[in-house]
């Protein structure tokens, strides 16, 4: 008689080119098509170096492999499909016009003008709501980086609510009632709600930290100051 394997099936990934189910008593999914796909179309990085001088840059080539046009080591973007997306009159094709976006690379500064915070992330038109998520909770709720970084995160558009976490009953019920159609929450998309990329000085300490989000590749390292 065989003996029994006691090793358990292994979970499956969630397979993010599938469509996700409807989660009852809530609204259909609103992912964008060109976002049905695995991501890696956009990148944020956030940099300080030791006297207090910050970047912060988000890169993108909009949708996966952008135009798919491969020039001199790399591949062209395809922003110009973005005229489409906004129906008005400062979003139309123009000669020396650039098209709508909702990259937000952003850095907070202190009264004395020295940067406390670079944040960014991808995500496309959801980004200005992501990162006022993260740091409604950072600057108004005084929660550390990474825990603001790791809350479960909503995305607004009109009375379309997305969130990534289920409300209670009662919450449920109170955001139905105001009018929004809720979507809550949309599996396999791991990527929805973007990767938050983001450091934080400390200017009373002379400390920098960061914050990594796991809901895609992300990684913070402080590397050595070489001395004078």
């Amino acid at each position: 008689t065989p003996t029994p394997d006691p090793t358990p099936e292994p979970t499956p990934t969630p397979d993010p080119t599938t469509e996700p189910p409807a989660d009852p008593g809530a609204g259909s999914a609103t992912v964008p098509e060109e976002e049905q796909t695995s991501p890696g179309e956009t990148t944020h990085l956030t940099v300080v170096d030791s006297s207090g001088f910050m970047v912060t840059m988000t890169n993108t080539l909009t949708s996966l492999w952008g135009s798919g046009k491969y020039v001199d080591g790399f591949f062209l973007n395809d922003q110009l499909n973005r005229f489409g997306k906004l129906n008005g009159p400062l979003n139309q094709p123009s000669p020396g016009r650039r098209t709508v976006s909702w990259s937000l690379p952003a850095i907070v500064v202190d009264g004395d003008g020295k940067p406390v915070l670079g944040i960014g992330s991808p995500a496309g038109e959801r980004i200005p709501m992501i990162l006022a998520n993260v740091m409604t909770r950072w600057a108004l709720f005084g929660q550390d980086l990474q825990t603001a970084v790791d809350a479960p995160r909503f995305h607004a558009a009109g009375r379309a609510l997305d969130m990534e976490r289920k409300p209670g009953k009662d919450g449920l019920k109170s955001l139905k009632q105001m009018g929004y159609k809720v979507t809550a929450p949309i599996p396999g998309y791991y990527y929805f709600y973007g990767s938050v990329q983001a450091i934080e000085v400390d200017w009373e300490t002379k400390t920098v930290s960061g914050a990594q989000d796991s809901r895609r590749e992300a990684k913070f390292a402080l590397a050595p100051v070489a001395p004078d």
